[in-house]
């Protein structure tokens, strides 16, 4: 079963986490401001709090940190990585979210690449259950969802299924990528938790990142 876990590393220090959960604070204090700036990029839960930002890079200097992410894509593509979206998602104890089962992929008029980098970063603690909840025994490398988005049956599964339900503390860092099957947890939160999103693709296919922001704005696509 091992063989199907994703891999999870050490990536920030506990200042690192303080000061990027500070530097989000601050953010979502002028969350009505930014919004305006970077219209489709803001989604809000049933209490008008801001659950997911897309596009966090454009409002916040973590160069550095897309640097050091880098290194881990590259190993994963053995060749140059491009970083290529980014988006902070956060959600408070005792909501639930609907998730249907999707992919990371970015689509465009040709589909868009088809390898993505895809590394979760917890600045909060997360254990199991609060999370992302990954089928991590099929990665479809030539099999991509319809770009509408919408609910992928369960028929087109494989019998045996084996899910993940990925937890790890503050400063760890997950990687999968974007072809992997994946939701949010089934049930409940039972932890306020924030994750940053970080997403890459190789240099031999291309950088999307205009493509991507020019979507986001006009609110045509509600994953990645």
């Amino acid at each position: 079963m091992d063989k199907f876990k994703l891999s999870i590393y050490n990536l920030l220090s506990n200042e690192e986490v303080a000061s990027l959960n500070t530097q989000y604070d601050e953010l979502l204090a002028h969350s009505s401001q930014y919004s305006k700036r970077l219209p489709g990029c803001w989604s809000y839960n049933e209490l008008g709090i801001p659950r997911r930002i897309y596009g966090t890079h454009l409002l916040i200097d973590y160069a550095w940190l897309i640097s050091k992410v880098s290194s881990y894509a590259e190993a994963m593509f053995k060749e140059k990585a491009i970083f290529f979206a980014s988006r902070l998602v956060q959600e408070s104890s005792g909501s639930k979210q609907v998730s249907s089962i999707h992919q990371d992929i970015f689509y465009t008029a040709e589909a868009g690449p088809k390898r993505y980098a895809v590394y979760g970063i917890f600045l909060t603690d997360c254990t199991p259950g609060n999370a992302v909840r990954v089928l991590t025994s099929w990665v479809p490398d030539n099999s991509l969802m319809l770009p509408n988005h919408g609910s992928l049956s369960e028929s087109i599964l494989p019998e045996v299924q084996v899910w993940h339900s990925v937890g790890g503390v503050a400063g760890q860092m997950f990687e999968m990528t974007g072809h992997h099957l994946h939701q949010i947890p089934l049930t409940p939160y039972t932890q306020d938790r924030r994750i940053l999103w970080l997403i890459y693709t190789p240099a031999s296919d291309g950088d999307w990142s205009k493509h991507y922001l020019k979507t986001r704005l006009t609110s045509q696509q509600n994953e990645i």
